[in-house]
């Protein structure tokens, strides 16, 4: 069994690796960085067009992402690279699961967004959010696709709220909205997507930390 991640050599790409890897996946990394198995720019289309030829998965993690970076490049990386890897690996495939990490970022719209930088990231979430119903509603083939949409993740994109050590305390007592998820909650939720009974499908799953009624914004 073949898994492919992309960003699968940092963050939470490379928890979820580890996690496919402890499964007995054959696990194939992409990205930029010497540990990926398959090193490249996903903006590059040839690329990504040597990743589809060179492999098929039974699971797709459709994971690399950037933020706070130039428009443009934010807007490419996370939304048209990523659907355009989603939709040729979704015709490759034969079956299997498509999981695309999306972010809560797709529910903001532009009253509730106070940093210009944001809104590309928002809008290729939204791109990827898009893409992944289209393919749940076409139905053409049995493969599952999988939005996850993700509140902020302790990982090196910076989280505008919270950028010191986080002690194991704070993510006990749940009372700041600011703490990020831990990598390892995000492979938590795969681990229950990807051993559902075969007659179900996930189509959105919406995560974040659970803060309590007195949690304040610090």
């Amino acid at each position: 069994m073949f898994a492919l991640v992309t960003g699968g050599s940092k963050g939470i790409g490379k928890s979820i690796s580890d996690y496919l890897h402890k499964k007995n996946y054959t696990v194939i990394t992409v990205g930029q960085f010497n540990n990926a198995t398959e090193m490249g720019d996903i903006n590059d289309i040839n690329f990504r067009n040597t990743l589809v030829a060179n492999w098929k998965p039974d699971i797709f993690i459709n994971n690399a992402g950037i933020a706070k970076e130039e428009f443009n490049k934010v807007l490419s990386t996370n939304g048209l690279a990523a659907v355009d890897l989603l939709q040729k690996f979704y015709q490759k495939m034969d079956n299997g699961h498509i999981i695309n990490i999306g972010s809560l970022a797709t529910t903001q719209n532009g009253y509730q967004v106070k940093d210009m930088e944001d809104t590309s990231y928002i809008l290729s979430k939204k791109l990827l959010h898009n893409a992944s119903y289209f393919l749940q509603e076409m139905h053409t083939k049995p493969i599952r696709v999988t939005s996850l949409e993700l509140g902020a993740v302790n990982t090196s994109i910076k989280n505008r709220f919270h950028n010191k050590e986080i002690s194991e305390s704070e993510y006990t007592e749940q009372t700041l909205r600011s703490i990020p998820m831990k990598t390892d909650d995000v492979v938590n939720a795969i681990d229950w997507i990807l051993n559902l009974p075969k007659h179900l499908e996930v189509r959105n799953i919406q995560l974040n930390n659970f803060v309590k009624p007195d949690g304040k914004r610090k």
